[in-house]
């Protein structure tokens, strides 16, 4: 909107100060103040450039394992469907509960959920926190998930002997989502 105004308004009326008739501006900034200038933006530049290409450093289908997925060029790419059932065991006393996770998630919320494993994790750790708070003894959270990547068929999804109460969220590589297979 700002390049627009000068289709509308006057040049003159709109020409700031420090502005020669040739149309370059006068700047004085010091040597010091360009070489923090330069610097700052081409950090900028570099981390616009790195971002949306880190999912290659990561291994497994991108789509699948959505590890750099998220602010890369790649993100319409894909249609995801999936189905999450999780199971929660006091390890002192082997109780186990099986979570309807509409007491916790809004449909939308448990949509979204069960095809994004960041989403898993940070589920299962407010289960685990909600449970540690019920007087659970250490709760173990385990997770039966299904999805569906680009209409090809349902797979398991997440490893259903992991405790995902004691993975803690990172950068690393996350060797509990189960490596998606192409059929036959």
């Amino acid at each position: 909107m700002i390049g627009c105004t000068l289709i509308f308004f006057d040049y003159q009326s709109v020409k700031p100060e420090g502005i020669s008739e040739s149309g370059w501006v006068k700047a004085k900034i010091s040597k010091p103040r360009q070489t923090f200038l330069c610097l700052i933006l081409s950090a900028h530049f570099i981390f616009q450039l790195l971002l949306p290409i880190r999912y290659l450093c990561y291994s497994g289908k991108l789509g699948w394992t959505e590890q750099g997925y998220r602010f890369s060029w790649r993100v319409m790419l894909i249609e995801k469907m999936g189905i999450a059932q999780f199971t929660i065991v006091d390890s002192r006393t082997n109780e186990k509960i099986y979570i309807s996770n509409n007491q916790y998630l809004t449909v939308n919320q448990e949509k979204m959920m069960a095809t994004q494993p960041d989403m898993v994790l940070q589920y299962a750790h407010l289960l685990r926190d909600k449970f540690k708070s019920k007087k659970w003894t250490n709760p173990q959270i385990y997770v039966e998930s299904y999805a569906v990547l680009n209409g090809t068929g349902s797979r398991m999804f997440i490893d259903p002997q992991v405790n995902l109460a004691a993975i803690e969220e990172g950068f690393e590589g996350k060797n509990w989502i189960l490596p998606y297979k192409e059929t036959q």
